[in-house]
């Protein structure tokens, strides 16, 4: 699952999230969600600094800080390609 993009994913998927993925210990990066609702247990799971999004994912109340390097608008599809591109090259 290394690398994928997630698009529309929501809690109904939550439970065949894996325990762990996209951890910053394992050097996991890559992961990107769009049109995404994310719960608390999979952002429990994953690290979001390790991860892509834009203003299209819904994270849950609480959540208490928006990743420093997702896009607070919805992107077109390709200005999430390129951004999406952009931060894996780095």
């Amino acid at each position: 699952m290394r690398g994928c993009l997630f698009v529309g994913f929501n809690h109904f998927y939550e439970h065949c999230w894996p325990t762990q993925f996209g951890h910053r210990e394992k050097g996991e990066k890559g992961l990107a969600f769009r049109n995404c609702q994310l719960t608390d247990g999979i952002i429990n799971r994953c690290s979001l600094d390790m991860c892509f999004g834009d203003g299209s994912v819904a994270l849950p109340d609480g959540t208490k800080d928006w990743p420093e390097h997702w896009p607070m608008s919805r992107l077109s599809d390709a200005d999430f390609a390129n951004h999406l591109e952009k931060w894996r090259n780095n």
